[in-house]
């Protein structure tokens, strides 16, 4: 079956994106001038004095826009082309411009000279040019600052929470939409109070922490789940994705990071240090007589590793096989699909739905546990992306209980492409659901078992829960 280039979250494939396509320059006539408001009763001492009048000519993306717009036309135009949903260049710029109105301006920056050419994707934004340009005049400012704060607020305020833009000049990491963040031993997200995924950061659209790993600095200094992240390194997170915020939030092993962190409305500082935390992708255990298999990533593998597993004896004679998918925060679809295929004979594990396509990814043959001994798959808040796909369909078919908390819920097929200013956009370009039309959206999949617990207590409840389904 030919399918069109499709991944999920970390992965890079797919054509490049485009850039936007020759449209043609806007007839202008008369530049357009601004005069200098005056200074107000605020205006900064130290701020340079603004030019008398800044004129511009508004022009459209062609096939090489100057570099400081090149990136807001190449994206605008992948949007409009790529995006999942139909989107209204109108609400691109009216996100557009919300992202540059969050631009903090540099007193010192250069001003451009009279007459600049600000280019732009679509008449919808003609606007952008008039709002960029009252900047100039109010407090010096630049073109690349404004332009990269425009093509922030398009994800932001007019994509799902999930499709994020990262510029060259602030990635220190992959772009990353899955939450798990080892370095520091926890998950988090942007949640809204019902537990669903939202963007951007504020209000009720908070960061939270959502699981904590046993290992790492998160657990050693007291960092708990449902805990709130207001500030990383003393900057405030709002305003920012969620996927954006986790971004910071990654570093070199050995380097420290200050959390300010609310935890039922009063808020403390968590000084921790990164780590360098490599997990095995598969591993395996007997507990009495239940397998207990753990995947900790999708990666190709991990799903190697899982079948070379299922043909041990000891998996054989197993009476039980507890696959414990907490905090992966998922990988590769194709291993998805060889995963679920072990336990499954036959019919379709996803369907995957874009703009205007509709494929579905079929059960491999030769599953080595079709019709073996009960299966309890574990999950939690951790769990995302191609392993919420796993857990979903081998619910669906009745194959295994799910036990623990609900998932990520990142039902989403991304395309993960540098831009052409050194950073990285995720973009999504489908959704997918079960065979059975099962869509677990923005709030994950609900287990059949629910397990709520306090992390004070110690212990490890999901794991019992899943034992004591099968017995043990």
């Amino acid at each position: 079956m030919n399918r069109r280039p499709g991944i999920l979250w970390a992965v890079v494939a797919g054509a490049a994106l485009t850039a936007c396509a020759p449209i043609g320059v806007v007839p202008t006539g008369e530049a357009h001038p601004v005069s200098t408001p005056a200074a107000g009763p605020g205006a900064a001492s130290s701020a340079a004095p603004p030019p008398p009048s800044l004129s511009f000519e508004i022009e459209r993306c062609d096939e090489a826009p100057p570099v400081d717009f090149a990136v807001m036309c190449e994206l605008f135009r992948d949007v409009v082309d790529l995006y999942v949903d139909p989107v209204e260049p109108e609400a691109l710029a009216a996100a557009a411009s919300l992202g540059m109105a969050a631009v903090d301006t540099d007193p010192a920056a250069e001003i451009p000279a009279p007459g600049f050419r600000c280019v732009v994707p679509d008449e919808a934004f003609d606007a952008l040019c008039d709002q960029m340009v009252q900047r100039f005049t109010t407090s010096p400012a630049t073109i690349a600052a404004l332009m990269e704060g425009a093509v922030h607020g398009m994800f932001r305020y007019a994509l799902d929470p999930f499709s994020t833009y990262l510029a060259g000049s602030a990635l220190d990491a992959p772009v990353d939409t899955s939450g798990v963040v080892l370095e520091l031993g926890m998950s988090v997200g942007a949640r809204d109070p019902s537990g669903a995924a939202c963007s951007p950061i504020g209000g009720e659209c908070r960061l939270l922490v959502l699981s904590v790993f046993d290992f790492g600095a998160a657990a050693e200094q007291g960092v708990a789940p449902d805990d709130v992240i207001v500030m990383i390194d003393g900057r405030p997170v709002e305003g920012l994705s969620g996927s954006e915020a986790t971004v910071t939030l990654f570093g070199d092993p050995g380097t420290g990071i200050l959390l300010t962190i609310d935890r039922d409305g009063n808020q403390s500082d968590r000084s921790l240090v990164r780590r360098d935390v490599r997990l095995e992708p598969a591993e395996f255990e007997m507990m009495g007589d239940v397998a207990y298999l753990r995947l900790n990533d999708f990666s190709q593998v991990a799903a190697q590793a899982l079948g070379a597993v299922l043909q041990t004896e000891e998996v054989s004679n197993a009476l039980g096989i507890l696959l414990d998918m907490r905090d992966n925060p998922g990988g590769l679809v194709l291993a998805a699909q060889a995963v679920a295929s072990q336990f499954l004979d036959g019919g379709e594990v996803l369907v995957e739905r874009g703009r205007s396509f509709e494929e579905s990814l079929d059960v491999l043959p030769g599953g080595l546990a079709v019709d073996g001994p009960q299966m309890v798959v574990l999950v939690n808040r951790g769990t995302a992306s191609s392993a919420e796909i796993v857990a979903a369909v081998l619910q669906e078919r009745g194959r295994a209980l799910v036990v623990g908390e609900p998932t990520f819920g990142k039902n989403l097929v991304q395309l993960v492409e540098p831009t052409r200013d050194g950073g990285q956009v995720a973009l999504t370009i489908a959704r997918w659901s079960t065979p059975g039309g099962l869509d677990i959206g923005l709030r994950g999949l609900q287990p059949d078992i629910v397990v709520e617990w306090d992390p004070a207590d110690g212990g490890d409840p999901i794991l019992d829960a899943g034992l004591a389904m099968m017995g043990g």
